[in-house]
């Protein structure tokens, strides 16, 4: 009965952690792939 709250905690928290550090993964791929176009446009004009 001890660990049952940490488990539901292990749960909950897991998930939302993957969720966050999948989420800053796409936020930083797209990013990166903005900034590559924006200094191409930038040279080109």
């Amino acid at each position: 009965m001890i660990f049952a709250p940490l488990g539901i905690i292990y749960i909950i928290f897991v998930p939302i952690l993957a969720w966050l550090s999948f989420a800053y993964l796409l936020y930083f791929c797209i990013r990166l792939i903005v900034d590559k176009h924006f200094i191409k446009k930038v040279k080109k004009n």
